[in-house]
């Protein structure tokens, strides 16, 4: 479901005791281990586009180092598109279909460690004990690689992503 770094130490993965509820939009998982709560929220942004978010409750004073609203092992081909100041999101592949994982920030970078793919950012926020924090969001979206490669990037990749960006963030220019 996701996975975050408190006071710098290891991953620790949002798992544990769940429960699957219904709200206002859509579905949410929730659930708690070793001190802190979460809630997961999944919603369709657009046809092909589900965002999620994810919501941290601790239980105790910390530090939020990392997080990793989405962390996933995958055995479909992965690629990741990145400038040389960020990555910008992970594509899956199998056969003919794939999807996207992007972060709804400016700033991620996408690592993969011991078979687990994490989408992160770093807060580096102190959380009181009892408060709530909201991560930023990822969205995972549909794309159909069409085999045609074009400034090495699949056009159906490039295309799945430019409706992602046109559809998602308000255009700042013409």
């Amino acid at each position: 479901i996701g996975a975050v770094q408190l006071d710098g130490g290891a991953w620790r993965a949002l798992a544990g005791a769940t429960r699957i509820r219904e709200t206002g939009g859509g579905i949410g998982v929730e659930g708690a281990s070793d001190g802190l709560a979460w809630r997961v929220t999944y919603g369709v942004t657009a046809p092909g586009l589900i965002t999620k978010a994810v919501t941290l409750d601790a239980s105790a004073e910390c530090v939020l180092t990392r997080a990793a609203p989405a962390a996933f092992a995958s055995e479909a081909e992965q690629d990741i598109a990145a400038t040389s100041l960020q990555d910008i999101a992970a594509f899956l592949v199998k056969g003919d279909r794939g999807m996207f994982v992007s972060l709804d920030f400016p700033y991620s970078r996408i690592v993969t460690e011991d078979g687990m793919t994490r989408v992160t950012y770093p807060p580096n926020d102190p959380l009181a004990a009892g408060e709530a924090y909201a991560c930023h969001t990822v969205t995972f979206g549909a794309t159909r690689p069409t085999g045609e490669v074009r400034y090495g990037r699949d056009t159906g990749e490039v295309a799945a992503m430019e409706a992602y960006v046109q559809g998602r963030f308000t255009p700042r220019f013409d």
